[in-house]
C-alpha cells in the first residue's frame, strides 16, 4: 500500500487500522507500506503514517529512502543498497547462461544525443529505438522535475534516475538544452544554485548504468562537459525533396482517399516531417464536414467513419 493513501482524518484513519487488523487476522497476511515517495515536508501526512504504523497489528514491512523510527513498536532496520556492477553482471550471467559472453569493463551506461532542427524526427527516433529494444521509454517532464526551491530539483532527478535504473527503461530528455545548458559565471546566488543543479546532473549521467537519449534543437547550448560524456551524437538531417515526397506518401492512413494528391508537388514545400504531419492532420479535419460523427454514422458526403479513422490513427 502506498503511504500517500493513508487518510489524514482521525475517523478515517481509525477505520483503516480496524479494517487492516481484521484482514491480517482472517488472511494471515503481511502489509508492505511503500514510503519511498513520502513528502518529508508534510507533517500532517507524516503523523498519520506514524500513527498507522504504531497502531496497526500484524507483520508490517516498510520501504523508505530514510530510516523511520517508532517509539511504540519494535523496528528491525535493513539497509538495502543498489547492486554493484559486478553483482548485476552475475545476475545477468546466471539468467542468460552460456549465451551471454563474459563482460562487466567500466559498466557505464550509454548516452546518445539526437541533434537537429525542429520536426526532423528526434523524439520519434527515440520511440523507435525503445520499440526495437523492447524497452519502456520514460520521457522526462521538465515541469515536474525543475523546482524553484533549493535542492528540490536534485531530489526529483534522483528519483527519476533511481526509478529508471530499477525499471530498466530508456530515459528521454526532450529539449535537453533546458536541463543540460552551459554553466554560467556566478554573479548572484541564483547562478550558484543553478550551477549546482547542472553539476549534480552531470554526476548522475556519468554514473547512470542505463540508456539515456537527449534531444535538442540547440546543440551549441549544451554544456561541453556533457558533450564529452555522450558516447553517440546523431545529427538528424533536414529532409530533401525526395525524402519529403516519401513522407507525404506515408503520412496518411492506408484507406485515406489520396489518389489526387501529388506527393512530388507537395514536396516542394520546404518543411520538416513534423510540419508535414501537422499539415496532413489539419487537412484531414477540413476535408470532411462530418467531423464529430462516430465511426458507424454516415454523413451527407458519404464518408462513413473515414475522418474517425484518420483521427484515431494520428492519435
Amino acid at each position: 500500500m502506498p503511504a500517500q493513501v493513508i487518510p489524514l482524518a482521525s475517523s478515517e484513519l481509525d477505520n483503516l487500522i480496524r479494517l487492516w487488523t481484521r484482514e491480517t487476522i482472517l488472511s494471515n497476511s503481511a502489509l508492505l507500506l511503500d514510503c519511498k515517495e513520502l513528502d518529508t515536508n508534510d507533517p500532517a501526512r507524516l503523523n498519520a503514517i506514524a500513527r498507522f504504523m504504531e497502531c496497526t497489528k500484524g507483520f508490517l514491512i516498510v520501504t523508505s529512502q530514510e530510516r523511520i523510527g517508532l517509539s511504540q513498536r519494535l523496528v528491525v532496520n535493513f539497509d538495502v543498497h543498489q547492486p554493484t556492477i559486478k553483482e548485476q553482471g552475475a545476475v545477468w550471467q546466471d539468467a542468460l547462461g552460456a549465451i551471454a559472453p563474459q563482460m562487466n569493463g567500466r559498466g557505464l551506461g550509454i548516452s546518445a544525443l539526437f541533434a537537429s532542427a525542429s520536426g526532423t524526427g528526434k523524439t520519434l527516433g527515440a520511440e523507435v529505438l525503445a520499440q526495437k529494444l523492447r524497452l519502456d521509454r520514460y520521457r522526462i517532464d521538465l515541469s515536474s522535475v525543475v523546482s524553484k526551491y533549493i535542492g528540490e530539483t536534485e531530489k526529483n532527478l534522483r528519483r527519476v534516475f533511481d526509478a529508471a535504473e530499477q525499471g530498466g527503461v530508456i530515459l528521454l530528455f526532450d529539449e535537453a538544452d533546458a536541463l543540460f545548458g552551459k554553466r554560467s559565471e556566478v554573479k548572484d546566488p541564483r547562478d550558484h544554485y543553478a550551477n549546482i543543479e547542472v553539476s549534480y546532473l552531470l554526476q548522475r549521467m556519468e554514473s547512470y548504468s542505463g540508456l539515456a537519449v537527449l534531444t535538442t534543437n540547440l546543440k551549441s547550448s549544451i554544456d561541453t562537459a556533457f558533450l564529452r560524456r555522450i558516447r553517440f551524437v546523431v545529427q538528424f538531417p533536414f529532409p530533401d525533396t525526395t525524402q519529403r515526397a516519401e513522407i507525404w506518401r506515408r503520412v496518411f492512413p492506408a484507406n485515406t482517399p489520396t489518389a489526387d494528391l501529388d506527393a512530388l508537388k507537395l514536396a516542394r514545400l520546404n518543411v520538416a516531417g513534423g510540419n508535414i504531419r501537422n499539415i496532413a492532420l489539419t487537412c484531414s479535419f477540413y476535408s470532411c464536414r462530418c467531423w464529430g460523427t462516430s465511426a458507424d454514422e454516415t454523413c451527407v458526403a458519404g464518408c462513413s467513419g473515414r475522418i474517425y479513422q484518420v483521427r484515431e490513427t494520428f492519435n
